[in-house]
């Protein structure tokens, strides 16, 4: 892709998260459950720390994704849609506890608002401790 090409994705995408009420950076497309989209705050399973369990992560994530906290250019994604890959817990030199983030390959790939040539490939989902998603990055090809 051309240099310019991408600076118009980067650009359509600001523009997509500015209506939206998010902030852009590249592919990072942060989403949040709200009221708006019709998400209520449920009590979850937490995130098991110190010990590391990849299907309990896993098994949270999906709950979170049936609760319709996966949003993607403004559509919410349902466990279908994905193919989980990976649990990353990522220690921080300036806090104690990890940061939980689950990879899933989108399946299929989405079409980009503003760029049809360009393929929402995979997403990557932030857990905080009650096992809502609060971050997502959208990766795309």
């Amino acid at each position: 892709m051309h240099r310019s090409g991408r600076g118009l994705i980067a650009i359509s995408l600001f523009m997509l998260s500015a209506v939206a009420g998010a902030t852009v950076d590249c592919d990072r497309v942060p989403q949040m459950a709200s009221p708006e989209h019709g998400v209520a705050p449920t009590a979850v399973a937490k995130i098991p720390y110190p010990e590391i369990d990849p299907q309990q992560v896993a098994d949270v994530f999906m709950a979170a994704v049936g609760r319709g906290e996966l949003v993607v250019f403004g559509e919410p994604l349902g466990a279908n849609a994905l193919d989980l890959r990976q649990v990353e817990y990522v220690y921080s030199l300036h806090t104690r506890l990890p940061t939980v983030r689950v990879h899933a390959d989108l399946k299929p790939p989405l079409p980009l608002p503003g760029a049809p040539n360009v393929r929402a490939t995979a997403v990557t989902a932030v857990l905080d401790r009650a096992g809502r998603i609060i971050d997502s990055v959208v990766h795309c090809q």
